[in-house]
């Protein structure tokens, strides 16, 4: 039986209510049911609280509110933004909806969700493209950097907390609720196969570096859809029970790819997805899960920080390009030595060019980004460099200045300035100065 019907208001704490627009909740769960309702002249969700222990935990309530008052640490958070007075013994709070077509994480997981029609259909459930899935990753990356920067961890990071925008990428994180100054908890230790080791054993509380683990986690299913543990151990167990759980995730969980100990690899026909695309990515990527998932598992210090992610996932997309004939592919290890990218596909060769450590292939609407080109720039999502066709020129490729500030181009002795909104043709050897400390150069190829 649902808690509240269409029309009542419940009143809030800094004044006010907010009016259930619906008589059935939009969905329920284990602490409670989320309603929508109408909140300041707008349509919001409302999560109200059944659990004994949500509802009558003071703590619990009083962090909410706290985290009203402090404020979202970024915008991709569904943030607690006001939380009502007790009625018939509970309380919840208020939050911004979801946006419709956004799919759960755990539906992008199980690669399609279940439509509540009569009779039910599957309907697949995955990215627009690679850079969608790139974008998602960033964002995951960048709102978890900006939620510990202001002393909080999120504590219970699994798949039913990331709401996705499957043809943009844009995501928001939801359950809010959990989140708390760092090494404050309130009981809640996280979801099975997401949990780091000393949570599952009861060691330590959550805190950031458990969050990081989490998101380690997170990212390998976001990239390989598998889990990161489970492999040929935890299959012969056949049934993930708490003993097993306890064991594999935490006295002995082994990496599915750990550098010397094989005895956990992924099981063809189990786990396709990460066997096919394991390869696929490049080192430094892969390293970064391996420091995780081996070196990490004890020694929390060693997890991956988030910048660390950031700059891995910048330079992946960067490196990642789309051939004319339609051919995806990552630039191989040894471009920095032939001085060009090559399409698997059907052979065709592009000019790279070198952005510190990142290797930009210069097919057509490859883009660079102000973090890359502008020193202390941590805007990852402005655009400052473009590969565009000449539009008298059909075929000849050149870079287009989207920044706000010349260039200087050097090549055999000359140089030359390119204002914004200008370009310049891509010339072997060239060396591009975005600004006095940031530079690029295009390889020359052997």
């Amino acid at each position: 039986m649902s808690s509240f019907s269409s029309g009542d208001r419940i009143p809030l704490m800094t004044g006010g209510y907010a009016k259930v627009v619906r008589d059935a909740p939009l969905g329920s769960g284990g602490q409670g049911e989320v309603y929508l309702v109408e909140y300041k002249g707008t349509q919001h969700a409302l999560k109200w609280y059944t659990s004994l222990k949500m509802r009558t935990s003071v703590e619990f309530k009083e962090n909410i509110r706290k985290n009203v008052y402090d404020g979202a640490p970024s915008e991709r958070f569904a943030w607690p933004l006001d939380v009502t007075e007790d009625v018939n013994g509970s309380f919840g709070y208020v939050m911004r909806l979801l946006p419709k077509d956004n799919e759960e994480f755990s539906d992008f997981l199980r690669t399609y969700r279940i439509t509540k029609t009569e009779p039910p259909r599957r309907v697949p459930v995955k990215f627009a493209s690679f850079p969608c899935l790139i974008r998602a990753a960033i964002q995951v990356v960048d709102s978890f950097a900006a939620l510990h920067r202001v002393g909080k961890s999120y504590q219970d990071l699994n798949d039913g907390g990331i709401s996705m925008d499957m043809s943009t990428g844009d995501i928001i994180i939801c359950d809010c609720d959990n989140i708390a100054p760092d090494r404050t908890n309130f009981g809640i230790a996280g979801k099975q196969g997401y949990m780091a080791p000393e949570i599952v054993l009861g060691t330590k509380t959550p805190d950031v570096y458990s969050d990081r683990f989490s998101l380690a986690v997170i990212l390998f299913k976001l990239f390989f859809r598998d889990d990161p543990f489970w492999g040929a151990k935890v299959c012969k167990c056949c049934n993930l029970t708490d003993y097993n759980y306890r064991k594999y995730y935490g006295e002995e969980p082994v990496f599915i790819y750990h550098p010397t100990d094989s005895s956990n690899r992924p099981v063809e026909g189990i786990h396709d997805n990460v066997i096919r695309m394991w390869g696929r990515y490049p080192q430094y990527l892969k390293d970064l899960f391996t420091r995780a998932f081996v070196d990490g598992l004890k020694e929390t210090s060693k997890r991956p920080i988030e910048i660390e992610w950031m700059s891995a996932l910048i330079r992946l997309r960067s490196e990642s390009f789309m051939c004319s004939c339609g051919g995806f592919s990552f630039v191989s290890d040894d471009a920095e030595k032939s001085g060009e990218c090559t399409c698997p596909k059907c052979g065709r060769s592009y000019p790279v060019l070198m952005l510190g450590k990142t290797r930009l292939p210069l097919a057509k609407d490859a883009v660079a980004y102000s973090c890359q080109t502008r020193f202390g720039s941590d805007d990852f999502e402005k655009i400052t460099l473009k590969v565009v066709e000449n539009r008298l020129k059909q075929g000849l490729m050149g870079l287009k200045n989207l920044d706000d500030c010349d260039w200087e181009v050097f090549l055999d002795g000359t140089r030359k300035s390119v204002q914004p909104d200008k370009g310049t043709e891509i010339v072997p050897g060239m060396r591009i100065e975005f600004d006095r400390k940031t530079s690029g150069t295009v390889l020359r190829r052997n």
